[in-house]
């Protein structure tokens, strides 16, 4: 028996190794046939000519202009091989879709099978959408885009921009081609706002509104937009919507009552800080519960800062006081922070210097009247660069309580200059409850 089981063995490995070298002999014979023949079909005898129509295939496919007819004959001889061969599949689409007839039924299953034979290829789907699309099927190359999509929410950008051709309603558009999934439709937010296109972005948060929370990337994107469209009672009113803390016309998160969130919409922006300083909330030191911003400041930079800072909706033609209160300790160098507001639209800011370089909780407030132009200031904590020898802050700085709150325009004496008809220097501003000139 031990014997039998050898002879057998060795009956198996000779023919693998005769099956090894007709495969080489084959390969061998279609390379030197390269130099002879433009498009050269694969060789061999009868059914064991099986590796070189590898080759060959991939040869029809790249070269299969140089004839068409022979093209589709070695890639089918090759399937009828290796039926699960995603590449042939392709190439005899891409010859069916030069001939230029829509709606055939052989491109659409030659795609098919490719698509089916590699599920996981997100090549061969893309290349199956180019193809429908060089034949000019723009419902088919749709299908496959569409599928093509659902296994990346990142491609959503790139499907849009392509199937915005023919489609030109937004809502088809989303429900052609973005699944219902909320990765898929953050994508197609992110892409309305860098395209500027307004009526896909409220497509998207007509399908999305009754799921968003304060923290979602798309509902934030979409505050964005609604700021730069101009909409900003719009944005207030879904912003309070959002957050149970805000008021609306108030000082969104004044009382740091909530995490910062992430830097977009009326959310604290705090991103792209320099190093040297640390900022964050602080629920163990505060003016009034529940917590402070706290800006700790390492003294080892000589740092320019322009952030925090936060966006807030104002009503044009309106009289304000924003008021609020900071605590500075152990700051270095005569360059210290400051508080500085602006008008978004309108030449117009005011600078609050810190008291010094320790002071307890210390109150703050300016006035100011809004023009018809402006709906949002912007208010921030700031740094200048220094080029004194003590030039590296050190310290800490915390700012709580900020509030804005609308004044009647008969408070204002009848002889009192408007800050948006003078000098930003008659501005008036209060600190610790004393009136004196802006700086």
């Amino acid at each position: 028996m031990l014997t039998v089981g050898r002879i057998a063995g060795g009956l198996l490995l000779l023919a693998a190794a005769t099956l090894a070298l007709l495969d080489f002999r084959d390969t061998r014979a279609f390379e030197a046939l390269r130099e002879a023949e433009l498009l050269p079909a694969a060789t061999g005898p009868g059914d064991w000519h099986t590796y070189s129509h590898a080759p060959a295939a991939r040869r029809a496919v790249r070269d299969w202009r140089v004839d068409p007819t022979r093209a589709r004959s070695i890639l089918q001889a090759s399937l009828a091989l290796y039926p699960l061969e995603a590449r042939p599949w392709l190439g005899l689409a891409r010859i069916e879709a030069s001939q230029g007839r829509i709606d055939s039924p052989d491109l659409a299953a030659h795609l098919e099978a490719a698509a089916s034979v590699q599920p996981d290829s997100s090549s061969v789907r893309w290349d199956a959408a180019q193809i429908a699309l060089h034949a000019g099927d723009q419902a088919l190359a749709q299908g496959h885009l569409e599928r093509w999509v659902a296994e990346d929410a990142r491609r959503v950008p790139v499907a849009l921009s392509i199937a915005q051709r023919w489609i030109e309603s937004p809502e088809q558009l989303m429900a052609s081609l973005v699944p219902p999934t909320m990765e898929h439709r953050a994508e197609a937010m992110e892409y309305a706002l860098r395209q500027g296109n307004g009526e896909l972005a409220e497509a998207v948060w007509s399908e999305t509104s009754q799921s968003q929370s304060l923290d979602s990337p798309l509902f934030l994107s979409f505050a964005d937009y609604l700021m730069s469209a101009g909409q900003v009672e719009r944005l207030v009113a879904l912003w309070s919507e959002q957050d149970p803390q805000y008021r609306p016309w108030d000082v969104p998160n004044g009382d740091f009552s909530r995490e910062l969130g992430a830097p977009s919409g009326l959310n604290w922006d705090v991103r792209s800080l320099p190093e040297g300083v640390h900022v964050g909330r602080d629920s163990a030191e505060f003016h009034d519960p529940p917590a402070s911003l706290r800006l700790d400041f390492k003294g080892t930079h000589n740092l320019r800062l322009n952030r925090p800072r936060l966006r807030i909706p104002v009503q044009p033609l309106t009289r304000y006081r924003l008021s609020g209160a900071w605590k500075g300790e152990a700051l270095t160098t005569r360059a210290r922070p400051y508080l500085n507001i602006r008008m978004l639209g309108a030449r117009w800011s005011e600078r609050i210097p810190a008291p010094g370089d320790l002071f307890g909780w210390e109150a703050f407030a300016v006035e100011f009247e809004v023009p018809e132009t402006v709906q949002m200031i912007e208010f921030s904590i700031r740094r200048d660069s220094t080029n004194n020898f003590d030039r590296n802050i050190d310290g800490d700085l915390w700012l709580d309580s900020l509030r804005i709150e609308p004044l009647p325009t008969e408070d204002r004496p009848n002889d009192a200059p408007s800050p948006l008809t003078t000098s930003p220097a008659a501005a008036v501003v209060a600190i610790n409850g004393q009136p004196e000139p802006a700086s």
